[in-house]
């Protein structure tokens, strides 16, 4: 599948490629990287204090997750029962 000598064979010479032909060299690499590196960590400090700040005006997002049955409910529910269970008994 992957021969690890054909694969740095084809490295070097893309490398010789670029620095030959393209006349693009190795520092120019570097600085594209480093240049990208810079703009990551910018872009990571502003998201930073734009979600520190939004936590610091608006607060946590809090989930409340409501009860199936509230206590009411259940309550009415056993009115509604002893109202039929006593209309059941007077009907007969």
């Amino acid at each position: 599948m992957w021969d690890t000598g054909r694969v740095i064979n084809v490295a070097a010479e893309m490398r010789r490629y670029n620095l030959e032909v393209l006349k693009i060299s190795e520092t120019h690499w570097t600085q594209v990287g480093q240049q990208r590196i810079a703009v990551e960590s910018k872009w990571n400090g502003i998201k930073e204090a734009i979600t520190s700040t939004c936590h610091d005006v608006l607060g946590h997002k809090k989930h409340h997750h409501k009860e199936l049955t509230t206590v009411d409910t259940l309550d009415k529910i056993q009115e509604r029962r002893n109202k039929n269970a006593a209309f059941n008994t007077n009907r007969t």
